[in-house]
């Protein structure tokens, strides 16, 4: 008792401490000879502003997004194992998208964005008891084996845009999930309905991960500059385009509870609520370069160049609770598995999905 307590007491102070950690975002920019601005430490802080908004107004989606998806991987339709030498084991794989209606809320005052992330497990577990049973997931995978899956985020306000594009990956998914049967399995209609029982389930989960991505902002302002000493004011875009990556360690903690329905001993419906707590760090990192560019006679054109460098520390959603619904198919030692969530505090528009199949005996 005493150890848990002071594991999570660590875990607290953990995310408190690193959720502390501040962002910073460089931007300078170098003109061509003949062009200076009026005040350039001025101009450099206005363009600095979109994307130091950009990574501020997204700094808690972005990892949540990732936190969400860490609980996917073993999805299982029967209330028990079974008492042991009775194993399973199988493979499912998902993904999640969190608060979808960012997208349409974007403005160049607020630059909020959607976030989404996969995952996957190969599983298997056993009985331990004819109520209590354990399973395992482990996996590796990288984004382009789904690579037909579309994985730009994007959008566009009146004066800025942005674009991010998740390229290579290299990602580690292991968990644990044990499960006891508080009630058991009761026949109602023979051959027809049975009540499958209800379980309390606590799994435990770890994912770790490096994301290279595409990224590319756009930000047009009104500058001052002066030409050869004549002073001109000029709509200017700054086009920054380059690669970043996406550093994460993020642990999940998620108790459940979920209640099973089998119809004809084909078909297994189970559903419940459950809690995840997130811990952990999740780094984006940025450095590009881009164009300054005025368009205004006499100096139309590409008048210089732009370098970003943004460093930002993020943490997730301390609590993801969540409400699951699962559908299995037995077809004899095969199972087929659909399995659907959706946040509790973002019902309409924040979900994840897997699918799986596995094999009992």
């Amino acid at each position: 008792m005493r150890f848990s307590k002071y594991l999570l007491y660590n875990l607290f102070v953990l995310t408190i401490l690193t959720a502390s950690l501040s962002a910073s975002t460089d931007l300078t920019i170098d003109l061509i000879d003949d062009i200076e601005f009026v005040n350039k430490e001025m101009t450099e802080s206005s363009f600095e502003q979109f994307p130091t908004l950009f990574f501020s107004e997204n700094d808690e989606v972005i990892p949540t997004a990732f936190a969400m998806v860490n609980t996917l991987g073993y999805p299982m339709g029967k209330s028990t194992i079974c008492l042991f030498p009775h194993f399973e084991f199988g493979i499912a794989a998902g993904g999640g998208l969190l608060e979808y209606s960012r997208k349409d809320d974007y403005t160049d005052e607020k630059p909020s964005v959607p976030f989404g992330g996969v995952n996957c497990g190969f599983h298997w577990g056993t009985g331990i008891t004819d109520r209590l049973d354990i399973t395992f997931k482990l996996f590796f995978f990288s984004l382009e084996w789904v690579s037909s899956i579309d994985q730009t985020f994007q959008g566009e306000g009146v004066t800025t845009s942005y674009e991010i594009k998740l390229d290579e990956s290299d990602v580690t998914s292991l968990g644990v999930k044990g499960r006891y049967r508080l009630i058991r399995d009761r026949l109602y209609i023979p051959m027809v309905y049975t009540f499958g029982g209800i379980t309390l389930n606590l799994s435990i989960d770890y994912m770790k991960g490096e994301v290279g991505t595409t990224f590319s902002l756009s930000d047009t302002q009104s500058v001052d500059l002066n030409y050869q000493t004549m002073p001109i004011s000029a709509n200017i875009s700054s086009n920054i385009c380059g690669e970043g990556t996406i550093d994460w360690n993020i642990l999940t903690i998620t108790p459940e509870i979920f209640a099973y329905i089998d119809l004809f001993h084909v078909f297994s419906l189970y559903t419940g609520p459950s809690v995840s707590f997130n811990f952990g760090s999740f780094d984006f990192n940025i450095d590009a370069t881009g164009d300054f560019i005025v368009l205004i006679d006499p100096i139309s054109g590409d008048i210089g160049n732009v370098t970003l460098r943004s460093r930002n520390h993020m943490t997730p959603r301390l609590i993801i609770p969540k409400w699951t619904v699962g559908f299995e198919i037995d077809l004899l030692l095969a199972k087929l598995q659909i399995e659907g969530a959706t946040l509790l505090t973002s019902v309409t528009d924040s979900f994840t999905a897997q699918v799986g199949i596995r094999f009992q005996l």
